[in-house]
This record gives structure tokens, sequence and C-alpha cells, in this order.
């Protein structure tokens, strides 16, 4: 899949571990912008 190749090319788990990755980005960012 495109988004599995795009995963592999950014380093970024395929499948849904991702998101988890996500999550855990947006808290660090929304809480360091206060």
């Amino acid at each position: 899949a495109v988004w599995d190749q795009y995963c592999a090319a950014m380093d970024v788990p395929a499948g849904l571990s991702w998101l988890d990755e996500v999550r855990k980005y947006e808290k660090n960012v929304l809480s360091s912008r206060g």
C-alpha cells in the first residue's frame, strides 16, 4: 500500500501504532504551547 511505503520512507511504523505516536506528539506540542 502507498501508506506502508510512506511509513517506511518516513521511518514510521506501519499499521495503527503510528496513531499512538501522533497522539504523544500532539500532547507534547499542545502542552508546550500552553
